[in-house]
């Protein structure tokens, strides 16, 4: 439905997108993930129409979009700061992207108090915005983006204000709420647990260019670069030599096979390092921080007492954490060995 070919957008002499070519499917759900400053925001102005294109276009269902404005693209955006208008009650503030349709004013009611429903917000028309919490601020916003059924929704940073239980019960409405509109989405964010949990798809900006596109699980399984595992929190990229089937680390020896052509690192994931009396690598242990589900531990080589951390997670419920300056030896599963490009 929704294409970008060689999308760029600069202000000045600074470049936000540099040639972001993408596409976007029927009822396809895509989370766009990356750090402050990487592009995300302006991705969806330059689709919505709120930012020129210096290169590129942006097509839906092949129709360019180029000379269609902003009210006429049938897009719902959605902002990170949600942009509610004070003096206007809930209904009032659901009610205004209705008001440029030409909507009957019976008919404008009837819309807002099914999305107001859609939402979870049954019954707050006549409240005011500043008696809202920011959670039901934040669903507000979203009825109203969603008030005159756009064929495209967007959402810049929608839960970045809120308290973490407050964003991690949201998530899961979300999830369920985005099912059911059956709506292409785009979800932008810098959160990488959000971006897993709601898109199907994740795209990873890093300095206005895509590093990856790929389904969320492959994605966290298997990611391709050093800067996308990194940004998502795996740290343990080490050098690989040409084909190189055994990788010496400060911690010991790793049988890897034989690595693709065009590998670079390699990629041990926190997740597949256990305690075990038989591993390869050793080492001790510099630091614990319990994580409810699982345990971080730090892992310095042996003898070494400034050389390189390796990180793992161990299950909570599988193992008792050793504690800091324990000796340890890992295992390492063979599928938490990712090559690197």
């Amino acid at each position: 439905m929704l294409q970008l070919e060689d999308v760029r957008v600069s202000f000045g002499p600074t470049t936000a997108l540099d040639g972001v070519t993408l596409e976007l499917g029927a009822a396809e759900r895509l989370a766009v993930l990356g750090p402050s400053g990487s592009g995300k925001s302006t991705l969806l102005r330059a689709i919505a129409g709120l930012e020129p294109l210096a290169a590129g276009r942006v097509a839906w269902a092949g129709q360019d979009l180029t000379n269609v404005p902003v009210h006429q693209r049938g897009f719902g955006l959605m902002f990170q700061d949600y942009a509610l208008f004070p003096h206007r009650d809930v209904a009032g503030n659901v009610a205004f992207g209705l008001e440029t349709h030409a909507m009957p004013v019976a008919r404008r009611k009837v819309r807002v108090d099914e999305v107001l429903a859609l939402v979870g917000l049954r019954g707050y028309g006549a409240r005011r915005i500043d008696q809202l919490s920011g959670g039901e601020q934040q669903r507000v916003a979203l009825a109203r983006a969603l008030a005159p059924t756009p064929r495209l929704l967007m959402l810049d940073e929608p839960l970045g204000a809120l308290d973490r239980g407050l964003r991690t019960r949201l998530l899961d409405e979300l999830a369920g709420l985005f099912a059911q509109l059956g709506l292409p989405i785009i979800y932008v964010t810098h959160d990488q647990e959000e971006a897993l949990a709601l898109g199907e798809r994740v795209a990873v900006l890093n300095s206005g260019r895509l590093e990856a596109v790929l389904p969320a699980r492959e994605l966290w399984l298997k990611p391709p670069n050093e800067f996308v595992a990194r940004f998502l929190g795996m740290n343990n990229v080490l050098p690989l030599a040409t084909n190189n089937e055994r990788l010496a680390t400060p911690w010991g020896a790793l049988e890897l096979g034989t690595a693709p052509a065009d590998s670079a690192k390699v990629l041990i994931r926190p997740d597949a390092l256990t305690l075990s009396a038989q591993g390869p690598l050793s080492g001790v242990v510099a630091a614990v921080t319990f994580r409810g589900e699982s345990t971080t531990i730090l892992v310095r080589p042996n003898g070494a007492a400034d050389g390189p951390l390796l990180e793992a997670h161990l299950k909570t419920a599988d193992s008792t954490p050793p504690v800091v300056g324990q000796t340890v030896t890992l295992s390492v599963d063979p599928s938490g060995v990712v090559f690197l490009s």
